[in-house]
């Protein structure tokens, strides 16, 4: 699977959102911050595996 920095920039976000997402549940535990957290994460996750199966069964564009 051939990676463009289209992908890359968005696995740093991806990354990044989860990062921040961690560090303020740890920096104020709530149970209503640990529902939101799994929530953020799970969509994060979830749609990032989906756009990465979206990308991988759509052929590329003949010009690129």
């Amino acid at each position: 699977m051939k990676l463009d920095m289209r992908d890359w920039f968005i696995l740093a976000h991806v990354n990044a959102s989860g990062i921040i997402g961690t560090v303020y549940l740890f920096l104020n535990r709530t149970d209503s911050n640990y529902i939101a957290w799994c929530g953020l994460i799970a969509t994060i996750v979830g749609t990032y595996h989906w756009l990465v199966f979206k990308d991988s069964k759509i052929p590329d564009a003949a010009g690129e």
